[in-house]
């Protein structure tokens, strides 16, 4: 589990369109905003609290096809969205884009990897 906090000081992370917020989480608002995660493992999941109406994340995995999942907050907790499963436990690329629908404001509180993660790169950038 990797939590956007330690990324960088609270309220600073050097990604464009994204910050983390003083709860930690972090947050974008920008209809188009991009991420490019990199890590090793077997599978990807992000932590939300996404905003209501809902935004839609555009995505692929290792430059394959593009898949879209509606992120939506319904209710006062949390969701767990599946991004990537069953891969191979080696590297991985996982591009990112938030879209606007009828609403947009995505909070990630941590990114989920399964697989020998000890020790293993992760990073995020745009």
């Amino acid at each position: 589990m990797f939590y956007p906090e330690n990324l960088n000081a609270k309220g600073k992370i050097g990604i464009e369109d994204f910050t983390v917020t003083d709860d930690g989480y972090l947050r974008t608002e920008t209809d188009g905003a991009t991420l490019t995660v990199t890590f090793t493992g077997t599978s990807l999941k992000i932590w939300t609290y996404a905003g209501h109406p809902a935004s839609i994340l555009e995505y692929t995995v290792d430059n394959g096809e593009k898949k879209s999942i509606t992120l939506d907050k319904s209710s006062d907790n949390h969701k767990i969205y599946k991004i990537a499963d069953g891969l191979t436990d080696t590297n991985h690329t996982v591009k990112m884009t938030f879209k606007k629908s009828t609403g947009l404001k995505v909070d990630i509180r941590y990114f989920l990897i399964t697989g020998e993660t000890n020790g293993k790169a992760f990073s995020i950038t745009n």
